[in-house]
């Protein structure tokens, strides 16, 4: 089914909104600046170094002063413009999220960031493994779009059989372009050292310690715990939930501007800057690509879901 666009002239004349609608949408938009503005900020807490291999190396250093002052007021401004857009919704009755038919536009995408947006403020504050936010996403995506699943990609594609090679062939392919990511990041002098990575590594590998010794000691429970909470937050949660706010709502806006193929490689550069990693960031790009390929190719966000799965699930055990 085909995706309808219709610009926002058009769609008040076809609807009687709320006047209420209005001002919620206003900081529906605020709340969503507030939320990508606390995920970019954490680029200016990138420290360059040099390696003795004479190799640029960027790490994350805590914020001095004035980035944690920064950092409080978003902060701030974001919970106050998502505290309006909540009670503006009791005075609408939440009109925004009922009246979403068989048309996407950018105010949904707001409204979606909206609601993960306390979700991701705990996890700045609180850091669960980002278990909290993922989750959010999953199930906000899911609620808001109930009625509409297929608009962005939810629904189950036909082929199963040429998926389950796709995503073997895929992964194969990721292996390459993420080497070709990782020569350019040589020929531009880049160390390889990325600290996000080394994080989930090294989570891994004292949970997976843990989760071995409690074969053989019943204390351990708490930390086997942490390990299947670890790899449900990387294995599960995270790829359906990055797949639902960028296959799902950015690549199918971006189709209506810019065309599929932009629109793949322009959600594939906000997918690797999401990550806030410049040593993955040309890696995460190409692996970006792929995802997106496949979104379009099988017309569905749970193909990318899959795929994105089954390359954490490997990465985890094996790499």
């Amino acid at each position: 089914m085909d995706v309808v666009f219709i610009t926002e002239s058009q769609y008040q004349k076809l609807t009687n909104a709320p006047e209420d609608s209005k001002y919620r949408a206003v900081f529906a938009w605020m709340t969503m600046i507030c939320f990508w503005s606390t995920l970019f900020i954490r680029f200016l807490f990138i420290e360059v170094t040099y390696t003795d291999e004479n190799l640029l190396r960027f790490r994350e250093v805590p914020p001095d002063d004035l980035e944690a002052l920064l950092c409080l007021m978003l902060y701030i401004l974001g919970f106050l413009t998502f505290s309006l857009f909540v009670i503006f919704g009791f005075t609408e009755r939440f009109y925004l999220e009922r009246r979403m038919i068989h048309r996407l536009r950018w105010v949904d995408l707001a409204i979606f960031c909206s609601w993960i947006y306390v979700p991701w403020l705990i996890e700045n504050i609180y850091n669960t493994r980002m278990i909290l936010f993922f989750t959010s996403c999953v199930i906000v995506g899911l609620c808001l779009n109930r009625k509409r699943f297929r608009l962005i990609g939810f629904h189950a594609p036909i082929k199963k059989t040429l998926l389950f090679f796709a995503i073997i062939f895929a992964f194969g392919l990721i292996q390459v372009v993420q080497s070709v990511g990782i020569y350019i990041n040589s020929y531009l002098g880049i160390d390889q050292y990325s600290d996000r990575e080394n994080s989930i590594k090294n989570s891994y590998q004292m949970n997976t310690d843990a989760t071995m010794n409690a074969f053989s000691s019943v204390s351990s429970s708490s930390a086997s715990s942490n390990a299947a909470l670890t790899f449900l937050a990387v294995c599960l949660l995270a790829p359906i939930a990055e797949e639902i706010l960028f296959r799902g709502y950015l690549q199918t806006l971006f189709t209506h501007y810019v065309g599929r193929i932009f629109s793949v490689i322009l959600t594939a550069l906000l997918f690797s800057l999401y990550h806030v990693d410049v040593a993955s960031f040309f890696p995460l790009f190409f692996t970006g690509i792929i995802f997106g390929i496949f979104r379009e190719v099988f017309k569905s966000v749970w193909a990318a879901s899959a795929l994105h799965m089954f390359m954490n699930m490997l990465f985890s055990l094996f790499f």
